[in-house]
């Protein structure tokens, strides 16, 4: 099947004042035309029975207009930049034929497609420009519906779209609507219907895996790893603004630490100045978010468990209290940063940089692998050695080189038999963590001293005095298991040898 050309799209999703604002807007009606009358359209979203596509990648919707004769149906990978096509249809039902002999995703030209959403939408279609340089605004309002309509959502969006010689006019377009009404970046328009579908819609986003088989470049591996990180640090803004504050604020942050990491491990192949920048940006980022969560650590991880054997204890609960509150002025330095006007900049910026090409040379992906892997795998070796005799300070650094191995691992450990990198990992992850407990532990003395210097209260001294008891015969046990979790990582062979 004859692709036509890829169109690179930008989706901005509003609540329904802000979509209502974009639609009055004099500025809008001034840098835009419209394209014929509104008009509905019907979008049905396809996956396997396990969202087998979704898993790689790849979005497929067949999307049928009023007024047009037959459907389109749109196809869109995140693997390839700017991949989202509009293919030609037989007759109404999806077709597969379109993945060919495209890599690793021709063996799901077989799989059973099923729709799992339905979109209901009133379009306004609005362009810029004309011929080559036409500019597509595409805004879209309704309901979307999924498990045979149990589950529901409404949908204000603005999906802007354009040829790819123009995508820096096209994130022009978008900062220019974002200035008009503050809005969500996604990074594809189907985002909001999987999650829904799912049961997701709502939720923290987690780090989303996705393999780097059938990608043999080191540029095409990079804008995959690095939009993946992008996704899950967007994704999580509107749950640290809602109800979920707890779990967004720490997928959120992972988000930054898996984005700051990749770039850590391609700096000799990115270009240095936009490198830069970015990592100038994510560490900001980061530096809001790090406290708040350490303080959400030390109430999950040292007080909860104490007060649950002491459940009244006036101590523990006035320390917890004082810990929250402490958390709640951390957060309110944080959410300016969140502000949706903001944050779409920022992360409009890292799209922008991801998609426009970030490396500065080419190599044999394989290789760069193998190479990078081995690096850090002797350099955490290297920080765990005389293991038995490493201070508190000492082991947090073995702790940070481990986090760093983890993360580069798992960014890479398709390119590798299976079974070698899963023995690997299973070792190192527990190795990691572990030594994150006593870590946790370790801050929380130094914590827990200098409130009880600065309160008098004599129940909370005694509520310091049952927390730091526990977790010192804890912190006991995790001495035995974090000599066996190093022994046992020693063993384990370096799968990309």
């Amino acid at each position: 099947m004859i692709m036509v050309a890829a169109r690179p799209a930008i989706v901005l999703l509003f609540d329904s004042d802000g979509f209502c604002r974009l639609e009055s807007s004099p500025r809008l009606a001034g840098l835009s035309q419209e394209s014929g009358a509104r008009f509905h359209r019907l979008v049905t979203r396809y996956d396997g029975q396990a969202f087998e596509l979704a898993s790689c990648g790849v979005g497929l919707s067949l999307r049928k207009d009023e007024s047009a004769a037959t459907a389109s149906q749109i196809v869109s990978s995140e693997s390839v930049p700017f991949g989202r096509w509009t293919l030609p249809m037989k007759g109404n039902e999806p077709d597969m034929g379109w993945l060919g002999d495209h890599g690793v995703l021709s063996g799901l030209r077989r799989l059973d497609l099923v729709p799992f959403a339905v979109e209901t939408l009133s379009v306004a279609k609005k362009q810029a420009g004309k011929g080559a340089s036409l500019l597509s605004i595409s805004l879209e309002s309704g309901w979307i519906e999924a498990g045979d309509g149990k589950k529901q959502a409404p949908v204000f969006r603005a999906v802007l779209s354009a040829a790819p010689h123009r995508w820096r006019a096209l994130v022009q377009l978008a900062r220019l609507l974002i200035d008009i009404s503050p809005a969500d970046l996604v990074l594809n328009e189907q985002e909001a219907a999987l999650m829904l579908a799912q049961g997701n819609a709502g939720q923290a986003r987690r780090a989303r895996r996705m393999g780097l088989r059938g990608i043999e470049s080191v540029s095409g591996a990079f804008r995959l790893i690095a939009r993946l990180g992008i996704e899950q640090i967007a994704a999580n803004r509107s749950c640290i603004a809602g109800v979920e504050t707890v779990e967004g604020v720490h997928q959120m942050r992972v988000g930054v630490r898996r984005l700051r990491s990749a770039i850590n491990l391609f700096r000799p192949l990115l270009k240095v100045t936009p490198a830069t920048r970015i990592s100038a940006q994510l560490k900001t980022l980061a530096s809001l978010l790090g406290p708040v969560r350490d303080v959400d650590v030390f109430q999950e991880i040292i007080l909860d468990p104490v007060l649950a054997l002491l459940p009244a204890h006036a101590g523990i609960e006035g320390l917890k209290a004082s810990f929250a509150k402490d958390r709640n002025e951390l957060l309110a330095k944080a959410l300016p940063a969140l502000d949706r006007q903001p944050f779409a900049s920022l992360m409009l910026d890292l799209q922008d940089w991801s998609e426009t090409g970030t490396t500065k040379e080419e190599g044999d992906l394989g290789a760069f692998a193998s190479k990078a892997l081995d690096k850090r795998h002797r350099k955490l070796m290297k920080a765990g050695r005389d293991f038995l005799t490493l201070d508190p300070l000492a082991r947090h650094a073995l702790r940070i080189r481990g986090k760093k191995m983890r993360y580069a691992a798992e960014f890479l450990n398709t390119l590798f038999p299976e079974a070698k990198t899963q023995r690997y990992l299973e070792a190192l992850t527990h190795l990691v963590d572990v030594l994150g407990h006593l870590n946790d532990i370790a801050v929380a003395r130094r914590v827990l001293e200098e409130r009880r210097g600065k309160d008098c209260d004599a129940a909370l001294h005694h509520g310091v005095g049952f927390v730091e008891g526990w977790h010192a015969g804890r912190a006991a046990l995790l001495e035995e298991q974090v000599v066996k979790a190093w022994d046992e990582f020693k063993r384990q062979e370096k799968f990309w040898k």
